[in-house]
């Protein structure tokens, strides 16, 4: 029996060292914590099973310590060594990137609870570093779940606290999650962002002015822990965010005071950075405040910007209804024709095709088929072959945050299967192997049937926002030829007396007067991406 109590000791003794170690986190220090296993003196009197799978361990032979670490679980009268073996066995997957089969070993490890449980913070900085890198957060979520907060280890306290706060507001539980957002610690690296979800719950609640201080708080915060906190990237977001809130508030507020609030939404916009991938997000935000206070040569010169060819492929039709109805709202009935014209041609097809899509080929297939169909569809589509979906859908639901996650799990599990096929043949020969790569299999499936789900959502969600914009399309078109009826006749009655003073009042338009502060530039019809943005329309009524 003695050796078995060794044994406990030797697997157990990373633990108990000293976790002194300058310049490193405490992340980074329990990551390499367990690179060796210590040796006692009294070595040789342990089984050459075991004497052999703590030599393989030390000298990075991880597969054959792996399947030495799986052997020593099989056996019930070594049951004193199972709990170091079984943290040493996910160790010697995570080691080589088998990550999948890594998690599946640490949760055995972490839904024990960390009563004890000498492994549970390696096991649960291992998890969170295999989440990071699969971008699924579904298991942390799940042993977040099942585990009291006041039970995690300190250290790791605002990272946690975080992750919890981002389960709550997944599931709808705004106020649980604003809760937990805000009890992270100023310094973290996690502060900026929890911060973030703050201010959009905040938003979401109308407390105005409560978001602008939180947004600005984003702002002021150091930027830390990059490679976790992103907070360089969270500030980039939150000057959208306080755009976005100040668009919201004008809604709210009195007739008097909506302008001036929809041009403090303008000018958080004009601060977005044009390299943030919600640049246009950013800038189509900026169109609807500026039409929303009669702003048109923003709103039309914002709209140039994203015509252009830099946005070809990005999914936005709104952007051209509004282009027509500010056409219209000016008078200006030639320009209005021409561009509902190009809206009802352009998305009057893509229209068609969904609905294709969507009622003859979608029903026959299953969901992972369909993430499987449009993967393919958008790669054909960007090689310049025609697809069944347009390649602005295409890049729309695949280009989507959400989306992105599921791809980058299934491509995770790809990799992983290449590994895990490549391993020596006595890996391969083991139920260890088989089992796992059946686990891998399964969830794999389940991954793609998530994806296929969600971007058939999308889908259908955008056949009904293109039918409802049609419709409003349809609505624009009557009124627009019933104004133009009425132009026809004035003109027939009034003559070169009315032709001649819609003229003058283009003419003079044409002024390249602008103050000091600019430079002019007149636009000839050639984009130039430093003028992206820039673009201010000289427009004015012409309604009689």
């Amino acid at each position: 029996m003695r050796f078995r109590h060794i044994m406990l000791i030797i697997l157990a003794v990373a633990l108990l060292l000293s976790t002194a170690c300058a310049g490193k986190s405490a992340r980074d220090q329990i990551l390499e914590r367990y690179e060796k296993i210590d040796v006692p003196r009294n070595f040789e009197q342990l089984p050459p099973e075991v004497q052999q799978t703590i030599i393989d361990y030390n000298s990075g032979e991880y597969y054959k310590a792996a399947m030495g670490f799986y052997n020593i679980l099989g056996h019930e009268e070594w049951l004193s060594l199972h709990e170091s073996a079984q943290y040493y066995f996910s160790e010697s997957l995570y080691r080589v990137n088998l990550y999948q089969a890594c998690q599946y070993e640490l949760t055995k490890i972490l839904f024990k609870g960390p009563e004890n449980n000498n492994y549970f913070t390696a096991a649960l900085v291992k998890l969170l570093a295999i989440t990071y890198e699969t971008k699924d957060e579904t298991v942390i979520f799940a042993v977040l779940s099942n585990i009291p907060l006041e039970k995690f280890p300190r250290k790791f306290r605002n990272e946690l606290i975080y992750l919890l706060g981002k389960m709550y507001f997944y599931q709808g539980q705004i106020d649980e999650a604003y809760v937990k957002f805000s009890q992270v610690d100023t310094g973290s690296a996690f502060f900026a962002k929890a911060n973030y979800f703050m201010g959009i719950i905040e938003v979401q609640r109308k407390e105005y002015e409560k978001a602008k201080d939180t947004f600005e708080v984003i702002q002021n915060a150091p930027n830390v822990a990059v490679e976790y906190g992103e907070t360089k990237k969270v500030k980039e977001m939150s000057k959208l965010a306080t755009g976005q809130l100040f668009y919201a508030a004008a809604h709210d507020a009195p007739e008097e005071l909506k302008e001036e609030i929809f041009m403090t939404a303008i000018k958080y916009y004009d601060q977005v950075d044009r390299h943030n991938v919600q640049w246009f997000e950013t800038l189509f935000e900026k169109t609807w405040a500026a039409t929303m206070i009669g702003r048109y040569d923003v709103s039309l010169g914002t709209g140039l910007t994203l015509s252009s060819p830099n946005f070809d492929k990005v999914f936005m039709p709104e952007i051209h209804l509004i282009e027509a109805i500010t056409w219209y709202t000016l008078c200006k009935y030639p320009q209005a024709r021409s561009t509902l014209n190009d809206f009802m041609t352009r998305y009057g097809a893509m229209h068609n095709q969904l609905k294709t899509y969507l009622s003859t080929k979608a029903p026959n297939m299953k969901p992972e088929d369909i993430y499987e169909d449009l993967l393919s569809q958008y790669f054909s589509a960007y090689d310049g072959n025609t697809t069944e979906l347009p390649i602005e859908v295409l890049t729309q639901v695949l280009n989507d945050v959400k989306f992105l996650d599921f791809y980058e799990h299934v491509q995770e599990l790809d990799r992983e299967f290449v590994n895990i096929d490549s391993t020596p043949n006595y890996f391969r020969n083991g139920d260890f192997y088989l089992s796992t790569r059946k686990k891998m299999r399964r969830q794999l499936i389940n991954v793609k049937k998530k994806a296929g789900r969600w971007a058939l959502s999308e889908l259908k969600d955008t056949e009904i926002s293109l039918n409802q914009l049609l419709g409003n399309a349809s609505n624009i078109d009557f009124e627009l030829t019933d104004s133009e009826r009425k132009r026809l006749e004035k003109a027939s009655l009034y003559g070169v007396e009315f032709k001649s003073n819609v003229s003058l009042k283009e003419e003079e338009l044409l002024s390249p007067a602008v103050t000091e502060d600019f430079q002019y530039w007149p636009f000839n019809g050639e984009f130039w991406e430093d003028e992206l943005g820039y673009y201010i329309m000289a427009v004015e009524q012409e309604c009689q």
